[in-house]
């Protein structure tokens, strides 16, 4: 939502301090050490700390609320039983550490639905739909299909936004420096984001 919120700009510059930054007690780290990158480059290479940078000028509330609004917290309604909701903890309970850490997708818990329907949302424009299982389902007594069905849903973020990230997210794919260059597929145009998990 930085996009959406206007917080920041795709030319905007964020200081990777060289691949270290230490917050409280915890130090994010980056894979490779970086200087100065664009919002294009801070997804194309994956920097935790830029990730951070941008999530400061947002602040604690608006990420748990970019967080919520992209169904990270709540069972996502998939018909199947027994969806754990994940855990994601309140803003108003998080020290500065916990804050680094959610601005880099740690320290809360997802499942794989939730995972595929935050980025569907990105795939759909913007648009929240509730995921399914099934496109049909057959009532042998009846001998007929009825149809399983489809909400369009609401919209998360505007369409202007979604293009933005979703051109940020061709070039770990796609670009020189992409941490996801082996996510190409012959036939399709990917976007994507690696999860470069500190160890």
């Amino acid at each position: 939502l930085a996009y959406e919120q206007n917080i920041t700009k795709p030319d905007e510059q964020f200081f990777c301090e060289n691949g270290k930054y230490k917050v409280d007690n915890f130090t994010i780290n980056d894979v490779h050490p970086m200087g100065k990158l664009t919002v294009p480059e801070i997804i194309e290479q994956s920097s935790n700390i830029c990730a951070y940078k941008i999530a400061l000028k947002m602040g604690k509330k608006d990420l748990y609320y970019a967080l919520t609004k992209f169904g990270f917290g709540k069972k996502s309604g998939v018909d199947l039983p027994a969806e754990a909701p994940g855990i994601l903890r309140s803003y108003e309970k998080w020290k500065e550490a916990d804050f680094a850490s959610a601005a880099i997708g740690q320290g809360f818990s997802v499942n794989i639905v939730q995972l595929t329907r935050a980025l569907s949302i990105l795939g759909n424009g913007g648009y929240d739909i509730t995921p399914h299982i099934m496109s049909k389902v057959y009532l042998p007594n009846k001998n007929e299909y009825i149809e399983v069905p489809y909400d369009k849903g609401k919209r998360i973020v505007s369409q202007n936004s979604t293009r933005k990230i979703i051109s940020d997210m061709r070039r770990v794919v796609y670009g020189d420096n992409g941490t996801g260059k082996q996510a190409k597929i012959p036939g399709f145009l990917v976007a994507g984001k690696t999860g470069t998990a500190q160890v």
